[in-house]
């Protein structure tokens, strides 16, 4: 499992925008992504970003605590286990929260972390994941991107 799991909102991904965020030192990013902001380090670690729906699809289902809970269940049903939550913000002032899950996958520690955020139509959604030693490596790369969200 050198790459996470990605976790999917399938019916949501209707949005126009694209999300979009700096791409750190040592990262490469997959510039024929359309629909989703795709990176990835030599060592596996994997980061994506995504914008689900738009003002239509998501009419008043924009509740970070409401995608939160979601988000735990789905992913504790299937073995992850929380790890730490906050609170993280974007420089263009979306707050939103951050959660990171620990698994064991061939004996293996993995790290599993999802950060979701709301404009008040879209709900932002960045993923990142690999071995617990390669997300201890690049976890202020993922917060500094993180930091520079954005919808293009």
């Amino acid at each position: 499992m050198r790459y996470f799991i990605l976790f999917s909102l399938t019916l949501l991904f209707a949005a126009c925008a694209t999300a979009r965020m700096d791409v750190p030192a040592g990262f490469a990013h997959f510039d024929k992504e359309e629909s989703q902001f795709l990176m990835a380090a030599a060592d596996g670690f994997m980061v994506r970003a995504r914008i689900a729906g738009d003002g239509d699809t998501l009419a008043g289902n924009l509740d970070i605590a409401l995608w939160q809970k979601e988000t735990d269940g789905f992913l504790t049903a299937r073995g992850y286990l929380p790890v730490t939550k906050r609170e993280v913000k974007t420089g263009g002032g979306m707050t939103g929260t951050l959660t990171e899950y620990t698994i064991l996958y061939n004996g293996e520690e993995h790290r599993y972390a999802v950060a979701l955020f709301s404009d008040g139509t879209r709900l932002f959604i960045v993923e990142a994941g690999g071995s617990a030693a390669a997300f201890e490596k690049h976890r202020t790369q993922v917060e500094q991107a993180i930091a520079t969200l954005r919808a293009d």
